[in-house]
C-alpha cells in the first residue's frame, strides 16, 4: 500500500487529513494489540493467523470503493484487524524458527514480504498511472485472498502455557528487558513512521515525480529490506537489535537525501535505505524471542506491538502538521532523531539484551540437566 496515502490526496485529502486518516488507522492498531496476546494464549494460531489475514480483503475493497477521503474510514479500520494476528504470528515463527529466530524473523517479516513488493509498487504505479488506483486495490484484494488460502495449509502448533508461572501485561511490563525493548520500539516507529509517512507526498509535491516513479522507488526499498535482511541472518556480528540500529540510519539517510536533492538516481540508490522500516519493525519481536521466557512471549509480543503501534499511530498526525507547515520538517525532525536512537539500541543491547540472553541460556541448560537426571533418580526412589 505504498501509494495509499497519494491516492488519498487524489479524493481531496489535504496533509493534515492525510495525517489524520493514517493516524486513526494507528490508533485503531493500537486498540487492536491490547486483545491480540490474550487470544494468542487462548486459541489456536493457525486460526488466528488466517482469519486476520483474510480480513484485509475486504479492507482493500473498501478502498477501492472510495469516492472520497473520509469514505476511506472503514476500510483503514478493517485492515488492522490483521493486527490481532501479530502476536500469534510471531510466537509461531519465535517457536518454528528456533534456535536462529532473528534469520527466521527476518526472512518471514521482511524478505517474503520485501520479494512481492520488489515487483507490486512497479506495477502498481505503473497501473495507477496509465489505468487507475483502483485497480490496484482490487489487485491487492485478489492477492490477499490467495496469502489465505496458502496460510490454510499451517499446520497447528500447541499453545505454550506455564504451570506455575501468570502472565499478564502488567507482569510483562515489570520484566526489564520487555520494558525496555516495548518502550524503545514506541520510539523508533514513532520517529520513522513521522519520517516515512508523507515522504511519496514529499517526492511528488516537492520534485514531480510520478506515480510510478514514486512505485518504482517502493520497489528499491523492498530490495534494500532483502539485502539487509540477509545480512542479519548471515553475520554472526549483526545481531537483531543491532540491525535495529543500523535500519534506524538507513531511514534517516532516506530523509536527508530528498531534502538535499531530487536527482532521480541519487534517490533511488538512498531508497534502499527506505527498507529499514520493515527490518526494525520485524527484528523487535526477534529481539524478544531470544531474550524473553517462552510462557511470557505472546505477551511480550503484544505489548511491544501496542507501543510500536501507538508510536506509528501518532506520527501521521504530527507528520501532517508539520507537512503542512513546511514540507520538507517531517523528513527533518526524523534524520536528527535517528542517530540518536542508533546510539539508544546498542545501549539496551549492553544493559538488557545481553545479561537476558545469558540468564535464559542458564535456565536452558538447567533444565537439560535436569531432564538428563530424572530417570536415574526415579529409578533409586523405586528401588
Amino acid at each position: 500500500m505504498y501509494l495509499l496515502t497519494l491516492y488519498m490526496q487524489e479524493l481531496g485529502a489535504t496533509s493534515v487529513q492525510i495525517g489524520t486518516l493514517v493516524g486513526i488507522q494507528g490508533l485503531a492498531r493500537f486498540l487492536m494489540y491490547i486483545p491480540s496476546g490474550i487470544i494468542a494464549e487462548r486459541y489456536s494460531r493457525r486460526l488466528i493467523i488466517i482469519w486476520t489475514t483474510f480480513a484485509t480483503a475486504p479492507a482493500a475493497i473498501m478502498y477501492a470503493l472510495a469516492q472520497t477521503w473520509w469514505h476511506l474510514i472503514p476500510g483503514l479500520i478493517l485492515f488492522v484487524v490483521a493486527n490481532l494476528g501479530t502476536p500469534a504470528y510471531s510466537s509461531y515463527i519465535a517457536e518454528a524458527g528456533a534456535p536462529n529466530r532473528a534469520r527466521a524473523f527476518a526472512l518471514i517479516y521482511t524478505v517474503g514480504p520485501s520479494a512481492s513488493l520488489v515487483i507490486a509498487p512497479l506495477c502498481g504505479g505503473w497501473l495507477a498511472d496509465r489505468i487507475s488506483m483502483r485497480l490496484v486495490f482490487v489487485l491487492s484484494a485478489i492477492s490477499f485472498l490467495i496469502a489465505t488460502i496458502i496460510l490454510w495449509q499451517l499446520s497447528e502448533r500447541p499453545l505454550v502455557r506455564s504451570s506455575t508461572a501468570k502472565t499478564s501485561y502488567m507482569g510483562a511490563l515489570r520484566t526489564p528487558i520487555i520494558r525496555a525493548v516495548a518502550l524503545f520500539q514506541l520510539a523508533v516507529l514513532g520517529v520513522l513512521g513521522l519520517g516515512t509517512t508523507l515522504l511519496p507526498n514529499f517526492l511528488h509535491d516537492e520534485h514531480g515525480l510520478s506515480l510510478a516513479t514514486v512505485g518504482n522507488f517502493g520497489s528499491i526499498a523492498a530490495v534494500g529490506s532483502i539485502l539487509l535482511s540477509f545480512a542479519v541472518g548471515r553475520s554472526a556480528w549483526l545481531t537483531a537489535i543491532r540491525a535495529i540500529a543500523l535500519a534506524t540510519l538507513a531511514i534517516g539517510l532516506v530523509c536527508v537525501v530528498p531534502l538535499l536533492t531530487g536527482n532521480i538516481w541519487i534517490l533511488a540508490v538512498a531508497f534502499l535505505g527506505r527498507g529499514g522500516l520493515t527490518v526494525a519493525w520485524s527484528l523487535f519481536a526477534a529481539v524478544l524471542s531470544d531474550t524473553v521466557p517462552m510462557h511470557l512471549q505472546a505477551r511480550a509480543f503484544a505489548l511491544a506491538e501496542l507501543l510500536g503501534a501507538l508510536g506509528f499511530g501518532l506520527a501521521p498526525f504530527a507528520a501532517g502538521a508539520l507537512y503542512d507547515w513546511h514540507h520538507g520538517s517531517p523528513l527533518l525532525f526524523a534524520a536528527l532523531a535517528t542517530p540518536a536512537l542508533a546510539v539508544v539500541a546498542l545501549w539496551i543491547e549492553r544493559r538488557f539484551v545481553i545479561p537476558s540472553m545469558a540468564e535464559r541460556k542458564l535456565e536452558a541448560s538447567a533444565l537439560a540437566d535436569q531432564a538428563s537426571h530424572s530417570p536415574p533418580a526415579e529409578g533409586m526412589a523405586n528401588a
